[in-house]
């Protein structure tokens, strides 16, 4: 999988969106001889989900759920029909929150199934120019994800919050508006490997360039 997403900085240094990144990866895939689906749905505890990429491999009749996380900071490049800028999506604790229940929802359905067929490997991927997700934060600082960030070397299980409520306690759970982001646990224990880096995008007007670099958490 590493291999395949390199190989795709060949052609495309980075994308307009998550579906865009979605569907070019569908095609490499394909390339590399999977049948391929998309938005595949799939109901796990009652509730229908879409599974981002189902790839195929005829070899072996698995089939290895895909999920897929694109994002952003503030940048403008040389885009396909001239400057593109690209937005910053921020949130880092939410998406980080997010990525993990990529990992669960893969957990699920690799040990409920999918109808009568044999699923593999899972992979949750996260492809970013923002390295506040692969820098390790100040190790003197607590953050309300800092249980399950996604820095190499940290070891994820326990998906809980540390929020302060009003009477001083800490909760696992966080409610922002309207929604609340519910504390879980996964079946495994994670160790969260290197980050892999993917392309450097030329920035317009100014010097340097900006990296991107992806994450591909594997749910054996």
């Amino acid at each position: 999988m590493n291999n395949i997403i390199q190989n795709m900085a060949n052609n495309r240094k980075f994308y307009y969106s998550e579906a865009d990144f979605q569907h070019f990866l569908a095609m490499a895939l394909r390339s590399s001889g999977y049948d391929v689906y998309l938005e595949y749905p799939v109901k796990v505890q009652g509730k229908v989900y879409h599974i981002d990429i189902i790839a195929y491999d005829k070899e072996t009749g698995l089939f290895h759920p895909i999920e897929l996380k694109y994002k952003t900071k503030a940048m403008t490049c040389a885009g396909l029909c001239g400057n593109y800028q690209l937005r910053t999506h921020g949130a880092q604790d939410i998406n980080r929150y997010l990525f993990w229940k990529d990992v669960q929802r893969i957990e699920q359905l690799k040990s409920r199934g999918m109808c009568e067929c044999r699923i593999g490997e899972g992979y949750a991927i996260m492809l970013t120019n923002d390295p506040l997700y692969w820098t390790k934060p100040n190790s003197k600082s607590t953050y309300i994800d800092s249980l399950f960030r996604i820095h190499p070397g940290k070891t994820v299980q326990q998906v809980n919050w540390m929020v302060e409520t009003n009477n001083g306690n800490i909760s696992p759970d966080y409610k922002l508006g309207a929604v609340t982001y519910t504390h879980f646990s996964l079946s495994n224990a994670y160790s969260v490997p290197q980050w892999i880096h993917y392309s450097n995008v030329n920035k317009v007007k100014t010097n340097g360039a900006s990296e991107f670099k992806f994450l591909t958490m594997a749910v054996i």
